[in-house]
């Protein structure tokens, strides 16, 4: 179990709510704090019973790095915002020579989602993927074979490239300005 706060509190709030959330063993705390209460989230990394994790919005190396740096326990680049695979590759290793875990934003498409998959598979430590249940067509219906949630697992698409087919309808559909290939 993991609770998200979505950048609510600050940090000494932050501390007051991971005291409470600690009995439950829960997995981590997410974005308690704004993405940018640097200066929170070392206060609050180094004070918490239990794991801090943020930097779903983050977008370089150097945010990754500072993160770690300030003692936030597992990073979340999302791969469509920060740069695509070899920077969250890169964000892997940082945290790996931290003794650190990175574990994937993805809410946003199925696209996002055949892209972090494939990210975990690559990493030793890779054993996490967030898996976005709204009904957003962009995240059900852009990708025609969405890999599938299945007793809490998710394949790795096996076909070409990111091994997942775009339904063209959507596309068009969501398109802004211009045809589809054009």
């Amino acid at each position: 179990l993991m609770v998200d706060a979505g950048h609510a509190w600050e940090w000494p709030t932050a501390l007051d709510r991971a005291k409470l959330l600690a009995p439950l063993g829960i997995g981590w705390l997410e974005e308690p704090l704004s993405q940018d209460d640097r200066r929170g989230y070392g206060e609050l990394c180094s004070r918490s019973p239990v794991p801090i994790a943020a930097g779903e919005g983050d977008v370089t190396a150097w945010d990754f790095e500072d993160l770690l740096e300030r003692g936030v326990h597992v990073v979340q680049p999302d791969v469509a915002f920060c740069g695509g695979l070899t920077l969250c590759r890169k964000v892997s290793a940082m945290a790996a020579e931290r003794g650190r875990r990175v574990v994937p934003h993805c809410f946003s498409t199925g696209i996002n989602l055949a892209a972090s998959l494939h990210w975990m598979a690559s990493i030793p430590s890779g054993d996490l993927v967030e898996y976005c249940l709204r009904p957003s067509p962009l995240m059900r219906k852009l990708v025609k074979n969405l890999p599938p949630l299945v007793d809490g697992y998710v394949p790795v698409p096996t076909g070409a490239g990111l091994g997942i087919e775009l339904d063209e309808e959507i596309i068009r559909q969501y398109r802004v300005g211009g045809e589809v290939g054009a």
